[in-house]
């Protein structure tokens, strides 16, 4: 793997740790800030698009969860993946 490319990757990592933390502790919406700026780094990633779609949901946001997961699910089975 490329270095640029695992740069990406490990810190994509630490936003998603971060994001995971604020979320048990109840803070949802700096958690899907957290999951959004992952996804900066590792674009259209399934697990992240999850993460984020329960945060918002948490933070009462139905809409844009809906939209989250559906873009996760579909990514999950796209054959180009």
């Amino acid at each position: 793997m490329e270095p640029a490319r695992r740069a990406e990757e490990v810190t994509a990592r630490l936003h998603r740790e971060r994001g995971g933390k604020l979320y048990r502790e109840g803070r949802f919406e700096e958690a899907a800030a957290r999951y959004t700026q992952a996804l900066e780094h590792t674009p259209g990633e399934p697990a992240l698009l999850a993460n984020r779609s329960v945060a918002v949901l948490k933070a009462g946001r139905p809409h844009d969860a809906l939209t989250d997961a559906q873009v996760s699910h579909c990514s999950q089975l796209s054959p180009f993946r």
